[in-house]
């Protein structure tokens, strides 16, 4: 028995004091294997855990355990942000709604998108800059698709679903 909670299984557990006053039961340091904990004559919300540095005030289900266990690093959260960022305007939305189908030049993806060729160009670069399409010349044109990354298949994924379409190019 750790304090006044039982723990079934094994765990790599050391109790230590909570550091915030509002809070006075004891906070449980976990590493490896989570384990089912159960607890016995004490009230859940005075008890805490800290998973990779997070430290839950009280823990109500495993499940919060295991997702902070193998959370994201923050920069991964900050480049999905940007991708939902670049995603979020309608008009890089219906280019890329296009480029993840097929190959198009400016001339006609701005036909398409009933936008003019120098607005396209503008989206098509912010679009290559984050690295979601990539562009090939062929003589005096310039045609551009979906690049070949991870980045670029999630906004498939993502546009594939928001759509209803069973793209066979993935």
């Amino acid at each position: 028995m750790i304090g006044n909670k039982y723990f079934a299984g094994s765990a790599d557990i050391s109790p230590r004091p909570v550091s915030r006053s509002n809070n006075k039961g004891m906070v449980y340091e976990m590493s490896g294997k989570v384990t089912k904990a159960i607890t016995k004559d004490i009230n859940k919300e005075a008890c805490g855990v800290v998973i990779n540095g997070i430290e839950l005030p009280h823990v109500h289900n495993e499940a919060t355990v295991e997702l902070l266990r193998t959370r994201p690093e923050d920069e991964t959260f900050s480049d999905v942000s940007g991708l939902f960022a670049l995603m979020s305007d309608s008009t890089r939305l219906r280019i890329l709604w296009l480029l993840c189908h097929t190959e198009e030049c400016v001339v006609n993806i701005a036909a398409a998108t009933e936008m003019s060729s120098p607005a396209v160009s503008h989206h098509l670069r912010l679009l290559r800059q984050a690295g979601l399409i990539k562009s090939r010349r062929d003589g005096k044109e310039v045609y551009y698709t979906l690049a070949d990354n991870e980045e670029a298949q999630l906004a498939h994924s993502i546009i594939d679903a928001a759509f209803d379409m069973h793209c066979k190019t993935k």
